[in-house]
This record gives C-alpha cells, sequence and structure tokens, in this order.
C-alpha cells in the first residue's frame, strides 16, 4: 500500500452508500477532508510528504481529483467500482454489492482499520 487512500475510500464508501450500494461523491470528499485534518489537528502525519493531504491548503476540488485519480481509479479498473455520469455518485458495482452481507462488510472495514493502522506506524 503506497497511500492511505485505499481503505479510506472503501470506509468512506461503506459509512455512506445506501441500500443500493452507492454514495454521494461529496460525502466521500469530506470524509477525506475530515480525516486527514483530524490527524494534522492532532499533531499525527496527515500522509507522506508531497501528498496534497500533507498541506492544510488542500482544496475540495483538489480532494476530488486525487480520489478520482488514485483509489477509485484501481477500484474501477478491477470492475469494483463506477462513478455516475455527473460524478454525484459512486456504485459498488451491483454482482457485488449485492453479494456482501452486513458481516462482509464489518469484515472489510477492520481490514481498512488494521491497514491504516500498520500504514501509519510506518509512515
Amino acid at each position: 500500500m503506497t497511500y492511505s487512500y485505499k481503505p479510506l475510500l472503501l470506509k468512506a464508501f461503506f459509512r455512506f452508500a445506501d441500500d443500493e450500494g452507492k454514495a454521494q461523491f461529496s460525502d466521500i470528499v469530506d470524509y477525506f477532508d475530515k480525516f486527514y485534518k483530524k490527524r494534522r489537528n492532532n499533531g499525527l502525519v496527515a500522509e507522506k510528504k508531497g501528498s496534497i493531504y500533507s498541506s492544510n491548503n488542500c482544496s475540495k476540488k483538489q480532494i476530488e481529483n486525487n480520489i478520482l485519480r488514485f483509489p477509485f481509479k484501481r477500484f474501477y479498473d478491477m470492475n469494483f467500482m463506477e462513478i455516475s455520469c455527473n460524478q454525484k455518485y459512486i456504485y459498488l458495482t451491483p454482482k457485488i454489492y449485492n453479494r456482501l452481507s452486513k458481516s462482509d462488510i464489518e469484515y472489510i472495514l477492520t481490514v481498512c482499520d488494521t491497514k491504516l493502522d500498520e500504514y501509519y506506524r510506518n509512515v
């Protein structure tokens, strides 16, 4: 894992996903913004140097572009996620989302937390 982006995208997605497996992209952007601001405000490393999240001057547009360019693109390329034409919603592909149980989602979130903990121990 090069950056913290992928597990954070999954955490944000499942936090805001509705029963159809879609989440508003703006909610995910806000989640990213709050996560990294909280780390900086608590004196913790937000992300590696050079990342937009290392700075207090990160705009919502930069966050949108970063999410689309890195973690979302990877999941999109693997046919796990899609985005609406107007970029308002991010979807987990129905054939994946419809197979997930609550315990599957809880497990995914636990793995994400573990990966984030490991990542930040090594940054």
